[in-house]
């Protein structure tokens, strides 16, 4: 009994200990489990860091030895041009700085030569920030971006990173084979001038896969698109005439005294088109203007011609890119003869002559003379604006072709008081321009702006009088409204009304005249063909046919009158060939007709007219069905056919075609009258012709927005190329 009562109390402590040896356990598991969660999160948190204590695979990582301006072991990029690299310390620490000094579409890399002696995840660590030159780069080019390139034999991974600070940049790559050389490269991303730093670079291998979330560069894939040499070409002469990132198109327009003048303007549009449809003699005009009905239509037209000026507006001020966007620009010439005609521009506000020596060498040192394209890339080193002049003698007034520089050889010619240089354009271009902009009071840096504001309402008056001379001949509202839409919208009318050419200013010009013909006003008719002929000789054919014309339908005193007036230009053209030349009459061309040239003018790919305006085919075909006729109802065709078709004609001898310039530059000044006459021929054509000649207005359309919002990039180039990418 005292055994069993042993065994038992024994067996009872036995329990009571296992007891205990499981509840032990038990709560030892626990605190393992806990521990072990504790140590997986505190290594989780410490990887990154980890990675960056373990061996730096890079020789001089920290960038503090070196020689000779080079951090040791690490080389440029082979060409890098001066100044783009630097190895200096900064707050104290070595420092790498690359940077671009213009803008430069090659990549710029300070790299080093590794081997990775295993495959597997790398971990590669950079302090870096960067600079932009100024807002307006970064908001044309975008951010300068530090960047780290990794190149392998067949592969490469970038990363790209933009920070103002000094900021870490880290990233992990993989590599697949053993012992692989891989190019550890430091660099910029940047289009304009802009620097990145770098500092304290690592590279070391990691056991594992990367930490989630973390930035893995994906082999062979790069975020960074070539820019081609005409992308690099559009975005710089963009980035020369952007407007002040503070400025808003929107403000512009709703801006208080924009919005009086377009209010004063709809109400003169609304009254002159409500003078054609109604009685407006006597002495209740006003009175019959607010009562009838027909006002609303007018207003109508009003506020679509209103539009028009809109449009026109804001194809000045507006440039497409393909790939890259829309840019609002200030209003600037920018290539071809349009620097030329500011730099005779300037000389006539400010020098009050046209010798030009003066103002070339200025626009040569970076002066504003020849517009802000000419002058930036001048002080960039790019280009030289090669001088439109010749070298004239004061005395002998004989003239030589060439300029100060690169002169005649002959001792007439040498440097002297009595030798200067003068323009080979025109001198009635400027003159009007000089005189419109004059009251503006500009400074030199303001005359770019205010002469593209000038032609750009020029351009629009042009649509105004087109429509206006339909209703004047007869025709109702949507016809004249039909041909004021296709000048606009459909010819590239739209694109030149942002150039710096005389077309625009000759076209207005040559529209007047033809309104103030068909309006009975021989001497106001005569007086604009005059000025289309002081602005380029070769439109006194105008003036000519108006004069033949007039015969042709015995109207002699109105003859006698144009032809009285039309003497005022002559007596310009030789005036002021003695005064630049000391020669009543200059000649430099020698005429041979060439059907090669005369099929050119119409049909070339890069200034064919037909190309760009299609629809002018019909112009052509009314005015020729008229010419033979009599009719009063064929008056206005009839009065443009003979100037179109001597015009022609003269292109087809002049052995050279439009020059460097956008589409069929000599026609431009035609195409308010080729509108009219296109329309004309509607109003008469059948369904088939009507069908056709819509097909090819939508053709125009298609042309002349993409064109018109493509302007400089377009110079000399196919008309399709309009729809076309930079590449």
């Amino acid at each position: 009994m005292a055994f069993l009562l042993s065994a038992a109390g024994e067996g009872a402590r036995c329990a009571a200990r296992a007891l205990a040896l499981r509840q032990m356990v038990g709560i030892g598991a626990i605190r393992a489990i806990q521990a072990a969660l504790l140590f997986l999160s505190f290594s989780v948190l410490v990887a990154v860091p980890s990675f960056a204590a373990a061996q730096n695979l890079l020789l001089n990582g920290d960038l503090s030895a070196g020689s000779g301006g080079t951090p040791e072991h690490w080389r440029i990029t082979s060409g890098a041009r001066p100044g783009s690299y630097r190895w200096s310390h900064v707050q104290g620490a070595p420092t790498l700085e690359i940077a671009t000094v213009k803008a430069y579409s090659r990549d710029i890399y300070c790299r080093q030569a590794v081997t990775l002696a295993q495959p597997g995840w790398y971990y590669l660590r950079a302090e870096v920030k960067t600079e932009d030159s100024s807002t307006r780069s970064a908001t044309i080019w975008g951010s300068t971006k530090a960047a780290i390139r990794i190149w392998g034999p067949r592969w490469m991974a970038v990363a790209i990173q933009s920070n103002r600070n000094w900021a870490p940049m880290e990233a992990f790559f993989k590599v697949g084979n053993a012992n692989e050389t891989v190019q550890i490269g430091c660099g910029l991303r940047a289009m304009s001038a802009g620097r990145a730093f770098f500092r304290n670079l690592r590279l070391s291998r990691i056991s594992g896969a990367p930490p989630p979330g973390s930035r893995q560069l994906k082999i062979s894939q790069i975020s960074y698109r070539w820019v081609s040499d005409r992308e690099m070409s559009a975005l710089g002469g963009v980035e020369l005439a952007l407007s002040p990132p503070e400025e808003s198109l929107l403000s512009d327009v709703l801006n208080f005294h924009v919005v009086v003048e377009v209010f004063v303007v709809l109400v003169t549009l609304t009254y002159l088109d409500w003078r054609y449809s109604n009685d407006a003699s006597g002495r209740d005009t006003l009175r019959k203007f607010f009562q009838d009905r027909e006002v609303r239509k007018s207003a109508v037209v009003a506020v679509f011609i209103c539009l028009t000026l809109l449009g026109t507006w804001l194809v000045a001020r507006v440039e497409y890119l393909p790939g890259f966007g829309f840019y609002v620009v200030e209003r600037h010439a920018v290539s071809g003869d349009e620097p030329h005609y500011l730099v005779m521009i300037n000389s006539l506000l400010f020098n009050h002559d046209l010798q030009l020596q003066t103002l070339y060498d200025d626009v040569e040192r970076g002066g504003p003379e020849g517009g802000v394209i000419a002058s930036e890339r001048r002080l960039q080193g790019d280009i030289i604006l090669e001088r439109h002049t010749m070298v004239v003698n004061r005395i002998t007034g004989h003239r030589a072709m060439g300029t100060m520089k690169n002169r005649n050889p002959e001792a007439e010619f040498a440097p002297s008081p009595n030798v200067y240089e003068i323009p080979v354009h025109p001198a009635g271009f400027p003159m009007l321009m000089a005189l419109a902009v004059a009251p503006m009071q500009p400074r030199a840096r303001e005359v770019e702006p205010d002469v593209g504001f000038i032609l750009m309402l020029v351009a629009w008056l042009g649509i105004v009088a087109t429509y206006l001379v339909g209703r004047q001949v007869g025709m109702g509202r949507g016809w004249s409204m039909l041909a004021a839409s296709m000048l606009f919208a459909a010819s590239p009318w739209l694109a030149y009304s942002r150039a710096y050419f005389a077309e625009s200013s000759i076209g207005l010009a040559l529209i007047l005249g033809l309104w103030a013909l068909v309006s009975d006003l021989p001497i106001l008719a005569a007086l604009a063909a005059a000025a289309a002929a002081i602005m380029k000789p070769g439109f006194a054919l105008v003036g000519a046919g108006f004069l033949v014309e007039e015969v042709r339908e015995k109207r002699w005193k109105d003859a006698i009158k144009i032809g009285l007036v039309l003497g005022l230009p002559a007596l310009e053209f030789l005036a002021s060939n003695f005064w630049l030349h000391r020669r009543f009459l200059v000649l430099s061309l020698e005429p041979s007709f060439q059907w090669r040239q005369l099929v050119d003018t119409l049909v070339d790919p890069a200034e064919g007219l037909l190309l760009y305006a299609p629809w002018t085919i019909f112009g052509f075909l009314a005015c020729a069905r008229a010419f033979p006729s009599r009719s009063e109802d064929s008056r206005l065709a009839r009065t443009m056919a003979l100037p179109l078709f001597l015009f022609l004609i003269v292109l087809g001898s002049i052995g050279f075609g439009a020059g460097w310039c956008y589409g069929p530059r000599y026609w431009v000044a035609f195409l308010p009258w080729l509108a009219l006459g296109t329309v004309e021929a509607m109003r008469r054509a059948g369904r088939y012709q009507r069908a056709l000649c819509a097909v090819l207005v939508l053709f125009g359309v298609a042309i002349a927005i993409p064109g018109a919002l493509r302007y400089p990039q377009l110079f000399h180039k196919p008309a399709l190329d309009a729809w076309r990418g930079l590449h």
